[in-house]
């Protein structure tokens, strides 16, 4: 009788534990067993996979189980240990002497408890790899890297523009940061040689990205050759104060009646 409770007993813990790692089982990357078990011993033809169940059934068990208690685990180690350890990454003793030595023994205490409960947690869940905190000079590079891409990427979209293809511009690439003399070349020639949409284009996101060609001059817009793109710069103008008067003038009598009824709505002749 006892060994039959102790079966159930194991049979039940089995279970539950496949049960808690099924957050880590989802990952493809966390059950390498059982892919190589699953690519190479499942036959693919439907009379051979029936034929072959009393085999692969507890292979295939055997297989989660190995993964789940000794594959995986073993996996994580690392980034437990990563993660144990950024616990004393963060110390400034040059700053910080005396608080940061009345935190040894906490820190102490705590590394293995941090350790061990990673571990389970990395053990049981899809959790992404521990990543080693950056050092100054890793993130200043970095940010170079973005700025250097945003750069071509802006550089690429002006171009486009210029010869009337239709790309995209991704909004992380506003360019404001990182503005050069080749993008301001490129802007101008976008300016110049791009049809009345890609000028709009242009305009919108000078403005949203805070361009330097758009803060020294904002209303670029509204004295475009295009009395369309006058008339939708001119419709979603934020305040009438930031257009010089000879240029309110000048869309109260512009040629186009749809720029000058709009112009004179929004922008009325002082009395």
């Amino acid at each position: 009788m006892s060994s039959r409770r102790a079966g159930v007993r194991l049979a039940a813990a089995l279970g539950l534990a496949l049960v808690l790692s099924g957050c880590a089982w989802s990952n493809r990357d966390n059950r390498p067993v059982w892919n190589a078990f699953e690519e190479h011993l499942v036959p693919e033809r439907d009379a051979a996979f029936v034929a072959t169940l009393p085999l692969t059934v507890p292979g295939g068990f055997g297989a989660i189980l190995i993964d789940s208690f000794v594959v995986h685990p073993a996996q994580v180690v690392d980034d437990a240990a990563g993660d144990a350890r950024d616990v004393w990454t963060s110390m400034q003793w040059s700053e910080k002497y005396y608080t940061e030595l009345a935190t040894m023994l906490p820190r102490a205490v705590g590394t293995p408890i941090v350790f061990v409960g990673s571990f389970l947690g990395r053990s049981l869940l899809d959790i992404d790899p521990h990543q080693e905190p950056q050092s100054p000079a890793e993130f200043a590079r970095q940010q170079d890297e973005r700025r250097a891409e945003r750069r071509l990427e802006l550089q690429r979209w002006l171009e486009s523009l210029a010869a009337d293809r239709d790309e995209p511009l991704s909004p992380e690439c506003d360019g404001c940061d990182s503005w050069s003399d080749d993008l301001q070349v490129g802007f101008d020639a976008a300016r110049r040689t791009a049809n009345a949409d890609g000028r709009l284009e242009l305009y919108q996101a000078a403005e949203q990205g805070g361009w330097p060609p758009f803060r020294a001059d904002p209303t670029m817009g509204l004295r475009d050759a295009d009395p369309v793109v006058r008339y939708l710069v001119l419709r979603r103008w934020p305040h009438r104060e930031s257009i010089p008067e000879d240029l309110q003038r000048d869309l109260r009598s512009d040629p186009s009646e749809m720029v000058r009824l709009l112009a004179r709505k929004s922008l009325p002749a002082h009395d």
